[in-house]
């Protein structure tokens, strides 16, 4: 599992983690992990499942999602 953590927050640029301080960095970019988990368990299984790289249709799907969860963090 550690495993689909690590993929997920590798897709979170890195322009979007410099923009949050760094005190608040470590929390946020876990709840990214934890609301994909929870809300979108069907994208989190395909990571789960995939080996290697993640598949470019969930890979686009995850990133709109943080994307629009670490703007909402900014805002």
């Amino acid at each position: 599992m550690a495993n689909t953590e690590q993929k997920i927050m590798e897709l979170i640029p890195d322009e979007l983690k410099n923009k949050l301080p760094g005190f608040l960095q470590g929390n946020v970019l876990s709840g990214v992990v934890d609301k994909i988990k929870q809300q979108y368990p069907d994208l989190y299984k395909k990571v789960e499942e995939s080996e290697g790289q993640i598949p470019e249709d969930v890979k686009q799907k995850l990133t709109e999602i943080i994307n629009n969860f670490v703007q909402q963090k900014l805002g």
